[in-house]
């Protein structure tokens, strides 16, 4: 009878191990969720932002194009 006693005590304690196991692994995944939920959210940011930077850069080249034409058109004119 003792035995048996022993292993019911045994088997609560484990069940009770494996459940706070089980929230720390649930734990554990919604963290994970939201860091990658996060990180997802900044790259589509820092995507948008290295996009306008980009086109920013461009528009900036082509004025620079211009204006060296239009530099080198009234030297050219003298």
């Amino acid at each position: 009878m003792r035995h048996l006693a022993v292993s019911n005590e045994t088997k609560t304690a484990s069940e009770q191990e494996m459940d706070k196991h089980r929230e720390r692994v649930n734990h554990l995944k919604e963290v994970l969720q939201t860091t990658s939920r996060n990180y997802e959210e900044q790259i589509s940011t820092m995507s948008e932002h290295l996009a306008d930077l980009n086109e920013k850069l461009t528009a900036q080249s082509e004025l620079i194009e211009h204006l060296k034409f239009e530099a080198k058109s009234k030297k050219s004119k003298k």
